[in-house]
């Protein structure tokens, strides 16, 4: 039995299940081009319906395909983003949560084998963190959270801090219909808890510079050295003079 999101998931019988499982695997890898084109008929059209919220809640929660997990969390971070007014408060808290222990417990399983599909899970939950963030200081303690996988495994580890980058990146503010929100948003993440990400990410380099933290192996360190690297930069290149208001510069959208 898969992981359950809770008594708001939608629940699709073995059939439908198994059917939706092998849209995504042509979605991403047809073998022919009606294949293909079924695929996307049959898919495509959940990411522009809010009712699919539950569905892709429920593939995330079910399965073990590395495609169905990419397809799936690809579209509920759209779906959220377009449709955050319409998704209850419980709903939110419920989604964080789950998000958050399907990384920590599959994720270093996935990891190896399946990296996409993970990412696009640390990017659906920094999504969440991002749109939640200005709705109380409860949604603002991400780096609580993600702490406990900085004490973790290698894979642990590399999942904490694709968080954190991830989630740096996903702050900057952006043009478009949500500017002054996200800039408010941007706003209270840099004072809030950029600092202590950036902190993090640099304790971490003197540490592994230091020969005080190795993951067993020079081409392990390498990829861990390379992550620690990306969050750094990630955080120095922050906008940060883009999250100040600026009245005399015309705002599109």
């Amino acid at each position: 039995e898969g992981l359950r999101l809770g008594t708001g998931a939608a629940v699709m019988d073995p059939a439908q299940f198994s059917q939706f499982e092998t849209c995504c695997h042509a979605f991403y890898n047809p073998t022919s081009e009606e294949q293909r084109k079924t695929s996307h008929d049959t898919l495509l059209p959940l990411v522009q319906n809010p009712s699919s919220i539950s569905l892709f809640q429920f593939a995330i929660a079910n399965s073990k395909q590395a495609t169905t997990l990419l397809f799936a969390a690809n579209g509920l971070t759209k779906l959220l983003t377009n449709h955050w007014v319409s998704v209850a408060d419980t709903q939110k808290d419920e989604m964080k949560t789950f998000l958050l222990n399907l990384l920590y417990t599959n994720g270093p399983e996935l990891l190896p084998a399946a990296k996409y599909s993970v990412s696009a899970i640390v990017r659906l939950y920094c999504r969440l963190v991002k749109l939640c963030w200005l709705e109380g200081p409860k949604h603002q303690n991400v780096t609580d959270h993600v702490s406990k996988f900085l004490q973790g495994s290698q894979h642990h580890f590399s999942i904490g801090f694709e968080i954190y980058s991830e989630l740096t990146a996903d702050m900057q503010p952006t043009q478009g219909p949500s500017l002054t929100r996200y800039r408010r948003t941007a706003l209270s993440f840099r004072d809030n808890s950029l600092p202590h990400i950036f902190q993090v990410g640099m304790q971490m380099l003197q540490r592994m510079n230091s020969k005080q933290l190795s993951f067993g192996s020079p081409d392990a360190d390498g990829l861990m050295l390379k992550q620690v690297l990306k969050l750094i930069y990630t955080a120095l290149n922050f906008d940060f003079m883009g999250t100040i208001p600026d009245d005399t510069t015309e705002e599109q959208g």
